[in-house]
């Protein structure tokens, strides 16, 4: 797993349990076994002969065992911090990973079990901050674009689309997907202060805003955008701000 170069969120990790809390933040900016130097590894030698001691292990490694365990890591586990590896093995030691016997053997094997198992849970906790951020990002820019909505813009621009279909299509019978499109011309325009008169239940969306073009349509001006715009402005509610 790539370093995740970033700051956390704290208002998103805040609403993580404490164990994801801690998952998710040693997943942040660590330096890992790939990228260690001969000193790093020294001090990952000495974090593993204490991880040994720590689990129970009464026989300690040979120089020559140690150094082949943190080759191992380095290689197999490049992704991997030395601070992952202290959490796993703490969170193993209390159960929260799972039952590991290691049979008084330090081996490869039992330490890559452990590992395997604490980067499944960090990368549930991982993907769970990462879900939670991504929906708090989705919902600012809603927010956002809700303040740049402009209702009567969008309230002209639908009836605009009506007035032409209805000048190049007047007197043909509207299929369901018009009459929809009609009834959202409608609410929109409702949104803003105009077709106080309509009712659903007594008429159709498409007769009520054929009405509505009859009386502005000039025959001498064929798809006159101007009449429906200058309607709007005059009978909108909140046109003295515009």
């Amino acid at each position: 797993m790539p370093t995740l170069n970033q700051k956390l969120e704290k208002s998103i990790l805040t609403k993580l349990n404490p164990i994801e809390q801690q998952l998710v933040q040693t997943t942040i900016n660590q330096v890992k076994f790939g990228a260690f130097n001969n000193e790093q590894k020294q001090e990952l030698a000495k974090l593993l002969v204490r991880m040994s001691y720590f689990v129970g292990i009464k026989e300690p490694m040979t120089i020559e065992q140690l150094k082949l365990l943190v080759t191992f890591l380095c290689t197999r586990f490049p992704y991997n911090s030395m601070e992952q590896l202290e959490q796993a093995f703490m969170m193993a030691c209390s159960g929260e990973l799972g039952d590991f016997e290691h049979y008084q053997n330090f081996s490869p094997q039992y330490v890559a079990k452990i590992i395997k198992a604490h980067d499944t849970q960090r990368s549930i906790a991982m993907r769970k901050y990462r879900e939670m951020k991504e929906k708090k990002e989705l919902d600012e820019l809603s927010k956002e674009k809700a303040k740049a909505f402009d209702i009567f813009q969008a309230t002209l621009d639908v009836l605009r689309t009506e007035y032409d279909k209805w000048l190049k299509f007047n007197g043909n019978k509207p299929n369901d997907s018009q009459e929809y499109q009609s009834t959202i011309a409608i609410r929109f325009g409702q949104k803003i202060g105009l077709f106080k008169d309509y009712s659903e239940k007594e008429t159709y969306a498409s007769e009520y805003l054929s009405r509505l073009f009859v009386s502005l349509q000039v025959p001498s001006e064929e798809n006159n955008f101007g009449l429906v715009e200058k309607y709007v402005r005059s009978n909108g509610k909140n046109m003295e701000h515009r």
